[in-house]
Order: C-alpha cells, then structure tokens, then sequence
C-alpha cells in the first residue's frame, strides 16, 4: 500500500477498522482540565468559606496545567512529588499554527493532558485497549476538573484512496 504521496506505507502501520479502512497511527486521547476554585462564587456569598473545590468553566485564564494523578511509577520510592499525568503545550505536541479547537461551548488551546491508546495491529490491540482504558479509569484522569476530552485518529478509505483525520470531541460546563 502507499500514501497519498505515493510513499510506501510501512506493514506496521497498517491497521483495519471497519473492512474498507485502513488505521494509520496512533490513537490519542487528550483533555483539558480547569483549576481548583474557578467558580463564580463571590467572597460575601455565605456558603463561600465552607468550599474547598468549585471548578468553574473553561477559559484560558482558568486552565489548569499542573500534573495530576497517582504517583509516577518511575519515580515511586523517590521524595518527588511528580504525578503520572503531565501537560503538554500544543507545540509539544507538534502543532505550531492553527492549534485551538473551536467546540460548542468554548475554544480550546491545543495543548491538554495526552494519552496514547494501543492501536498497533496485532491479536492483543483490542485487550491492550480495554487495559489501558480500565488503567486511566482506575488513575482517574477523567474527573470534575475535566472540561473537554479529544480522541484523534487518522484512517485510509481503501475504495476512495482518501485520507480523513478524526476528531471526536466531548466537552461539558461546570
């Protein structure tokens, strides 16, 4: 099989979904998250001193980049205090123009908290899926800080030779 460019597409890049598309890549799911006590509660408000989380609307100004989760495995035993889940700015992640993302209820910036899910073609892809899945769930990286989660992917339609890159995308408010 080749690209669009005519480039020879590598056997271990080659993934099946459907019977007439072809998974090229990864799979990644990335989200973006608001910091602790964003809400819109005003000093005199009487319940203000009883709360300790209040995670308000996405916006810039209220995106939280600080890393979350469990303890990092590779650092378990050590005195650090680095957790699992770490921010990556849109360049990090390749992207250098044009790196927001326009939702239903708010823009987002192109960075955000990245996983990448198995999507190797072998016999083990669907368990190594569900494993990861089950892993994040259990690491809690979605939760109440959560505003929008990302899940891209680029697939080959075999009949039509085309090459379409997916987003799907869920955002909530507060």
């Amino acid at each position: 099989s080749l690209y669009y460019n005519d480039n020879q597409l590598e056997e271990e890049h080659l993934g099946h979904v459907s019977g007439d598309f072809l998974l090229l890549g990864a799979i990644a799911a990335r989200q973006v998250r608001v910091k602790n006590m964003t809400c819109d509660l005003d000093d005199s408000d009487l319940i203000f001193p009883s709360v300790h989380n209040c995670f308000g609307d996405y916006s810039k100004k209220n995106e939280d980049r600080q890393q979350f989760g469990p303890q990092s495995d590779d650092l378990a035993g050590s005195l650090s205090n680095a957790r699992k889940f770490k921010y990556s700015t849109a360049r990090d992640l390749g992207c250098k123009v044009g790196c927001s993302t326009v939702g239903w209820l708010k823009t987002y910036q192109g960075g955000g908290f990245k996983e990448d899910l198995p999507s190797v073609r072998n016999t083990n892809t669907t368990s190594d899926l569900i494993s990861k899945i089950t892993q994040l769930k259990a690491d809690r990286w979605l939760d109440r800080q959560t505003r929008a989660v990302f899940v891209e992917f680029t697939i080959y339609s075999v009949p039509s030779k085309l090459i379409a890159v997916v987003q799907l995308w869920y955002e909530t408010n507060a």
